[in-house]
C-alpha cells in the first residue's frame, strides 16, 4: 500500500463515505508518522551591566559588569511522535506528598531511543 500524507486524507474525505476507501483511510491513519522538533533547557552564564552599590558609588562606579545564569530553550533533534503518555512529579503538600500529573509526548529518536517529553517542549513539524 502506498504512504499518504495528512493532506492526502484530507482530500479523499472529501469525496464522501465509501466502506472501501473507509478502511483504507482509517488504515493509512493509524500508520501515519508525525515528526516533531523536541527541545530542551540549558542553563548558560550571561554578563549583563548592573547598577553599582554604595561601595561601587564611592569608587566612582555607576555601572559593574556582572554574570547571571539565564534558561534557554535550544532544539534537542527531531523525532517521530507516537503519543501522549502521562507522567508525575512527587510534591510535598501540608498532608504528606501527592503526585503532580501533566502530560508527555513519546516521541522515537532517530538513534532509537524513546524520550518521554513534556508537552511544551515538543513542536509537531508534519
Amino acid at each position: 500500500m502506498q504512504e499518504l500524507s495528512f493532506n492526502d486524507i484530507k482530500k479523499i474525505a472529501h469525496i464522501g463515505w465509501d466502506k472501501k476507501l473507509y478502511v483504507r483511510i482509517r488504515d493509512v491513519w493509524t500508520n501515519i508518522k508525525r515528526r516533531v522538533k523536541v527541545f530542551k533547557y540549558e542553563q548558560v552564564k550571561e554578563k549583563y551591566m548592573r547598577k553599582a552599590n554604595n561601595i561601587e558609588l564611592r569608587q566612582g562606579l555607576d555601572e559593574v559588569e556582572a554574570t547571571r545564569l539565564v534558561t534557554n530553550r535550544v532544539p534537542d533533534g527531531e523525532g517521530i511522535f507516537h503519543q501522549w503518555g502521562m507522567n508525575y512529579e512527587e510534591i510535598e503538600g501540608h498532608e504528606g506528598y501527592t503526585a503532580g500529573n501533566y502530560t508527555v509526548a513519546i516521541v522515537e529518536m532517530p538513534d532509537g531511543t524513546i524520550k518521554s517529553v513534556a508537552a511544551e517542549d515538543i513542536e509537531f513539524i508534519s
